[in-house]
């Protein structure tokens, strides 16, 4: 589906509420949003050393849990630009699994210390390594 088509489909389902001569606009998506939260992914897999080809999979093996996890968490905090269902993309979860990753990863900090510092050198490697 082309631009243009879009356009098209977008005026025919106007909402009835709107005035017929209102345009619509569609405002493509910035590709540096998509690279930055490729290599935030790639990052956080090699940091964790999880290939991403295990990450795509299903299996709740902590290991793999945890950094689907950290992807999740670190996507929302940084790669504003995308929505859920694309942050989602990058490890395998929905959109409503990426807010939970991140209620449950952040629940778990507390009380984790080796996971506190993970992400603290996540977070320090991701601001000094990816062009946010």
């Amino acid at each position: 589906m082309t631009i243009q088509d879009t356009l098209t489909l977008a005026q025919s389902i106007r909402p009835a509420h709107l005035p017929e001569n209102y345009e619509i606009k569609i405002v493509p998506k910035n590709p540096d949003y998509f690279t930055a939260a490729s290599n935030i992914t790639d990052l956080i897999c090699n940091f964790t050393g999880n290939p991403r080809t295990l990450i795509n999979k299903r299996g709740r093996k902590r290991e793999i849990s945890l950094t689907r996890k950290l992807i999740a968490y670190f996507l929302k905090r940084y790669a504003t630009g995308l929505t859920l269902c694309e942050m989602g993309a990058f490890c395998n979860y929905d959109h409503s699994e990426i807010i939970k990753a991140e209620k449950v990863l952040i629940g778990w900090l507390p009380g984790d210390e080796e996971l506190r510092n993970k992400v603290n050198e996540l977070n320090t490697l991701i601001i000094s390594n990816i062009k946010l």
